[in-house]
C-alpha cells in the first residue's frame, strides 16, 4: 500500500505546476520549453537587450526570450535557428513589423506567442521544423498583396492556435491565410476572418493525420481546402464563403468530416473530389445553396446523420461516383423512406442514390 501512495504522490507532484493548480495536457508543451534563462527586450532592466534579434543570437537551447512593448514596434525581420521561446508582453501591443516576412523558423521546438504581427508578404514561416507552437497572435496584412498569413513548409506536429488572422482589401486571388504541407500538425481555435473581396482560402493543406478544429472562418472564397489521407476536420464553424470544406484530387482517402456548421454558404458546404471511403458525418449545414456534392471518381465514401436545413439543393453527386452510401441524414423535414438522392453518371446521365433511413427530425449538433 505505502509504494502505491508514492506513485501516486509522484505523478501528482509531475502534474501540478508552480501556482499548485493541475497542468493541461495540452499545456505540457510550453511547460517543457520554458527551463532556460530568459532574456528581455526593451522595458528599462539594466543589460536588456534594443532587438528582438541581437536576444535571440545570445540565448541558448530552453531559453526564453520576453519582448516587452514599449518599444513597439519592433521593425526586424526575425530569424529563429534555434529551441526557444519568443514571447511578447502583450498581443495588442507587443508589435513586430517587417515589409516582407516578421519571422523565419528554422528550428524545431519553438513557441512564438503574444504578437501582433505586420506584413506585406507573410507572417511567419515555419521551415522544415517541427514541434511548433504558434498560439495567441494576431496577423494583420498592411498592403493588398499578401499570400499567407501562416505558411508551414514541410513540417510536423506543430500546434496554431489561438490565433487572430484579419485579411482586409486584397486584391489577388488565391491566396491563403494558414497554408500548410505536412503531418501531424493541429490547427485549432483559430479565428480567420476575411473582409473585403472574398477570394481566398483561410485554410489550406496537404498531408496526413492533421487535426483541423474549432476555427471560426468567415468570409472566404473557401474555408478548408485539402487533400491527404487520414485528417480530421472537426467542430469548425464556416459561415459566409463560397464554399465551405472542399476535398480535391489526388484520391485522398480515410479522412473524417464531423461537427462542422456551415452557414450562408453560397457554392458547395462541402464537396468530394476525386476522394475515397471519406467520412462525412454530424455536419450541421443551414442556409446554403448545395448541401454535400460528391464528384469525379469519387467512391465509398460515407455521407450520415448530418442535417441539411434551408438548401437550395442538399445532396448530390456527378461525374462517376459510385458505391457512396447516404445513411440517416436530415433531408429539411420528415421524409419517406427512402429519401431520394438525385445525381448523374458522367455529365448527362441521370442516376439515383438512395438514404434508406433518412431522420425525421434535425440533430443537434
Amino acid at each position: 500500500m505505502k509504494k502505491y501512495l508514492i506513485i501516486i504522490m509522484i505523478v501528482l507532484i509531475l502534474t501540478i505546476n508552480v501556482n499548485g493548480s493541475f497542468i493541461k495536457e495540452s499545456d505540457y508543451r510550453y511547460i517543457v520549453k520554458s527551463k532556460g534563462n530568459i532574456l528581455y527586450v526593451g522595458g528599462s532592466g539594466a543589460g536588456n537587450y534594443t532587438t528582438i534579434q541581437s536576444a535571440i543570437d545570445d540565448a541558448l537551447d530552453g531559453d526564453t526570450v520576453f519582448v516587452y512593448d514599449d518599444s513597439s514596434p519592433y521593425q526586424e525581420h526575425v530569424t529563429i535557428d534555434k529551441s526557444i521561446s519568443l514571447i511578447g508582453k502583450d498581443k495588442n501591443t507587443t508589435v513586430i513589423e517587417d515589409e516582407n516576412f516578421p519571422i523565419l523558423i528554422n528550428s524545431d521546438d519553438v513557441i512564438v506567442s503574444e504578437f501582433t504581427l505586420i506584413f506585406s508578404e507573410t507572417g511567419i514561416v515555419i521551415n522544415l521544423s517541427n514541434n511548433i507552437i504558434i498560439s495567441k497572435n494576431i496577423f494583420k496584412a498592411q498592403d493588398n498583396y499578401f499570400s499567407y498569413a501562416i505558411e508551414i513548409i514541410n513540417s510536423d506536429n506543430n500546434l496554431i492556435t489561438e490565433n487572430v488572422i484579419i485579411s482586409s482589401e486584397v486584391n489577388f486571388y488565391d491566396f491563403v491565410d494558414i497554408s500548410l504541407t505536412g503531418d501531424g500538425n493541429i490547427i485549432s481555435n483559430n479565428t480567420l476572418i476575411e473582409i473585403g473581396n472574398r477570394e481566398n482560402y483561410a485554410i489550406e493543406f496537404s498531408g496526413s493525420n492533421n487535426f483541423i478544429e474549432n476555427n471560426s472562418i468567415s468570409g472566404y472564397y473557401t474555408g478548408i481546402f485539402f487533400s491527404g489521407d487520414m485528417n480530421i476536420i472537426d467542430n469548425n464553424y464556416i459561415t459566409d464563403c463560397d464554399d465551405g470544406i472542399k476535398i480535391y484530387n489526388t484520391f485522398s482517402s480515410e479522412n473524417t468530416i464531423k461537427n462542422n456548421k456551415l452557414r450562408n454558404i453560397s457554392g458547395d458546404s462541402i464537396d468530394i473530389i476525386r476522394g475515397l471511403k471519406n467520412n462525412i458525418y454530424n455536419n450541421d449545414i443551414r442556409d446554403c445553396d448545395d448541401g454535400i456534392v460528391i464528384c469525379a471518381f469519387s467512391w465509398y465514401n460515407a455521407i450520415s446523420n448530418n442535417n441539411f436545413i434551408n438548401c437550395d439543393r442538399m445532396g448530390y453527386f456527378v461525374r462517376f461516383c459510385f458505391q457512396n452510401t447516404w445513411d440517416g441524414n436530415y433531408w429539411d423535414g420528415p421524409q419517406e423512406s427512402p429519401y431520394i438522392v438525385k445525381g448523374r453518371i458522367g455529365l448527362f446521365i441521370p442516376w439515383f442514390n438512395y438514404d434508406y433511413y433518412p431522420a425525421q427530425e434535425p440533430y443537434d449538433i
